[in-house]
């Protein structure tokens, strides 16, 4: 009895679709949202390089200049001497073995194109965008969300009332700590705090974990494995976390 109650459930349980690939499936106007999104978050930067008045220099940086200004230096240095020397202290330091590949990139692109270091990064940014909107919204359909599009515009512009509530916060018209509003709403936003290939990658990171199957179940992790490794070497502050 036990037997034909296994034998029916076995015929009547639908079949398992495999997972259709990452990169398809997706609605591409939703895709075109994404990057719409991500364009709108950069286009002021260009616009700033562009409008910039006479005789005065546009730094490209609206927010975290001195985060900013730390990584043109790096560079900068990387582009000269391949290895970096802290020039943003007054005492004199020895040239270290620092290393930062896409630093390394960026200075040697400026350096042989003469395009900013800002437009550079924002550019970088706008480039990554596709894969960034597949990679959402990969995630938002393995956990079941019927549009995944939707899903994937709202994670980025999640925290796009940070810069009201910052303000409402200073005025006193509600009671909120103003540097927690910056720190975790501000990075939740790419219109207030900016986005970066980072973030691609972090989510790449997710997408890849469950591409394990029953023939080779550590698939998933090797994968993973690859794009944790470029954003260890990139922006490791990532890493604990994931």
């Amino acid at each position: 009895m036990g037997a034909c109650v296994f034998a029916q459930a076995q015929m009547t349980t639908p079949p398992v679709q495999p997972e259709p690939s990452w990169c398809r499936g997706h609605s591409p106007s939703a895709v075109a949202v994404i990057v719409l999104i991500v364009f709108v978050a950069v286009a002021p930067i260009f616009a700033g390089y562009l409008l910039e008045p006479p005789g005065l220099h546009f730094t490209g940086a609206p927010t975290y200049a001195e985060d900013v200004a730390q990584h043109e230096a790096w560079a900068a240095e990387m582009a000269a001497h391949l290895w970096y020397q802290n020039l943003l202290t007054p005492e004199p330091t020895p040239r270290g073995w620092f290393f930062h590949p896409l630093e390394l990139v960026m200075g040697l692109t400026q350096r042989a194109t003469g395009i900013p270091y800002m437009a550079l990064a924002n550019a970088l940014s706008l480039a990554c965008a596709p894969a960034l909107a597949f990679g959402l919204m990969t995630l938002a359909r393995r956990a079941g969300l019927g549009r995944p599009g939707v899903a994937a515009a709202i994670a980025l512009l999640a925290g796009s009332f940070a810069p009201l509530v910052h303000g409402a916060a200073m005025i006193g018209l509600i009671h909120a700590d103003v540097a927690t509003v910056r720190s975790v709403g501000g990075d939740a936003t790419p219109i207030f705090a900016g986005l970066s290939p980072y973030l691609t990658l972090a989510v790449l990171v997710f997408v890849a974990l469950p591409m394990g199957d029953a023939q080779d179940p550590a698939r998933g992790f090797r994968l993973a494995g690859i794009a944790l490794f470029a954003l260890a070497t990139t922006y490791p502050f990532f890493i604990p976390t994931l």
